[in-house]
């Protein structure tokens, strides 16, 4: 019986491994959207969070993931932040491939902790925005209006991590009262906001806002490092319906941070498909 304890041991942490190198899972939602104009119903937003470019992820990894989010043909893409670990020097040719990814509405882009922590933020939204062509929101928006009818129209905004006023990053600090400031009368919102916390300072301060979108917590990534995961965050994992006429989607992220480890949370994207609320 003694005996057992390391080989079980052994065994959980080579599953939690290869749960690290098989290739994410394609995960499905469907959300009612409030106000949503029929020519958007079926609008399909691929989610990505936290792929973590650095030391263990890198340029093939990102290449496959771009190959992924065109095969599925989608009408934007939404990355949620914690997309590096290092400096623009270090990694813009890992991530080089993200100009690549093709929808009908463009890329739209969001800043995690770990942008912070590598403490060249600015450099990687200019070099994302000017080189790659994605949509940074800065605490800011973006209309998207239908290629059909261009009254129907859908409010994209994105909020700086949480993470930026509590260390003091100069000119960083979720806002998202000025992020929707300006969308247009009557247009659903979706916010974009890497941490769960994020998400609930979005919630308190912006009662319109129809979905938001989130990543951060890896769904805790490995067990028992869910347990405080679940706890300091108000949204751990999947979709929520804090309100009527509001829900929060929280994605288990693509990638792992520190250990090369995922148990009992695998790695996703997820297609989020819009649909007009009846």
């Amino acid at each position: 019986k003694l005996h057992s304890v390391p080989i079980a041991a052994l065994v959980l942490t080579l599953w939690s491994f290869i749960n690290t190198i098989l290739p994410p899972q394609h995960s499905t939602i469907h959300v009612p959207i409030k106000g949503l104009g029929r020519e958007f119903d079926n609008f399909h937003i691929l989610h990505l969070s936290d792929i973590h470019v650095g030391p263990t992820t890198g340029k093939k990894f990102v290449d496959w993931m771009v190959d992924r989010s065109n095969s599925h043909s989608p009408d934007a893409v939404f990355i949620t932040g914690d997309l590096v670990d290092s400096s623009v020097k270090n990694l813009k040719r890992a991530v080089f491939g993200l100009k690549h990814l093709r929808s009908k509405y463009g890329t739209y882009y969001v800043t995690g902790n770990h942008e912070y922590y590598t403490n060249d933020v600015d450099n990687w939204l200019h070099y994302l925005s000017d080189s790659l062509g994605i949509h940074t929101l800065h605490n800011q928006h973006h209309v998207i209006s239908a290629s059909t009818n261009s009254s129907q129209q859908i409010c994209v905004a994105g909020i700086d991590d949480h993470i930026a006023k509590k260390i003091g990053y100069e000119g960083h600090s979720a806002d998202p009262i000025g992020a929707t400031e300006g969308c247009p009368n009557g247009a659903p919102i979706v916010m974009l906001a890497h941490q769960p916390n994020g998400a609930k300072m979005t919630l308190k301060r912006v009662p319109n806002v129809n979905l938001i979108l989130s990543g951060h917590t890896h769904g805790g990534q490995f067990f028992p490092i869910h347990i405080p995961v679940w706890l300091v965050n108000p949204f751990f994992a999947g979709l929520y319906h804090p309100r009527k006429g509001t829900h929060v989607y929280v994605s288990r992220g693509l990638r792992f941070y520190g250990a090369p480890m995922r148990f009992l949370s695998y790695p996703q994207y997820t297609s989020v498909f819009l649909h007009p609320e009846d």
